[in-house]
C-alpha cells in the first residue's frame, strides 16, 4: 500500500467545525443554566452572576493590559540608545529600523 501525504486543505474545515461544537457546547451550558434558574425563580441571580463574571474579564484584561503596556514602555525608554557595532547587530539593524516608527 502506497501511503499519501497529509492534505492540509481541510484542516480549516476541521477547525471551523470544532469552534461551532465548542460554541454549542458553552450555549447549551448557559441555556439549560437560565431555564434552570429561571424555574426555581432566581433568574435575576444568574443574570448577576454572569454580568459579575464578564466584568470581572474585562476587568483583568485591562489590567494586564496595562501592565503589560507599562512595562513595554519601561523597556524601550530603558534600552540601549547606541547600539554595538557587530555582525549579529548589523542584521538585525533593517529589522529595528522597520519597527521603529511604529513604536
Amino acid at each position: 500500500m502506497i501511503s499519501t501525504p497529509l492534505r492540509r486543505d481541510h484542516l480549516p474545515a476541521e477547525g471551523d467545525a470544532a469552534v461551532a461544537v465548542v460554541l454549542f457546547l458553552v450555549f447549551t451550558r448557559i441555556y439549560t443554566n437560565v431555564l434552570w434558574y429561571q424555574s426555581i425563580g432566581f433568574g435575576s441571580i444568574y443574570g448577576t452572576l454572569i454580568t459579575s463574571r464578564i466584568g470581572l474579564f474585562a476587568a483583568g484584561t485591562v489590567l494586564m493590559g496595562g501592565v503589560v503596556l507599562l512595562n513595554l514602555a519601561i523597556a524601550k525608554r530603558l534600552r540601549p540608545k547606541i547600539v554595538p557595532n557587530t555582525p549579529d547587530q548589523q542584521m538585525l539593524a533593517r529589522y529595528r529600523s522597520a519597527f521603529e516608527p511604529h513604536m
